[in-house]
């Protein structure tokens, strides 16, 4: 079976409850900034991963045009015939280059199986209002 990536979510925190109950808060579709380069304090990618039986290595990479800003491994081992796996990924500092949009590559066993982009807008400066000196 191949392996498929139901959906991403970008979000400000995520985590996995005792019983298994995914949270995610502050789920976002776009980045924004004022100039760049800019740092992003903090984010949470989550992936939904549907397995066939067998080993999986994986790789999960962000990325702006062709340069990694981060990126994270792990292996899974699936015993069923198929099964679901939420992964979470914790990214802090992320220096954004640019503007140009950051996409998120999932590869599995050293082969891209699906990727997802997320846009960056630029913010406009702050408006001051003039003063009687100006």
């Amino acid at each position: 079976m191949k392996t498929t990536v139901p959906f991403v979510h970008f979000c400000d925190h995520a985590s996995m409850s005792t019983d298994g109950k995914l949270n995610l808060n502050g789920i976002f579709e776009s980045l924004f900034a004022m100039e760049t380069p800019t740092k992003h304090p903090q984010m949470y990618v989550l992936t939904r991963l549907h397995l066939g039986k067998g080993e999986h290595q994986f790789m999960l990479t962000l990325q702006q045009e062709d340069k990694v800003l981060a990126k994270t491994s792990f292996e899974l081992t699936v015993t069923q015939k198929t099964q679901e796996q939420n992964h979470l990924w914790g990214v802090f500092d992320l220096t954004l280059e640019s503007y140009a949009p950051l996409t998120l590559k999932v590869y599995e066993n050293g082969d891209e199986i699906d990727s997802a982009t997320l846009p960056i807008y630029r913010l406009p400066k702050p408006f001051k209002k003039p003063t009687k000196e100006n």
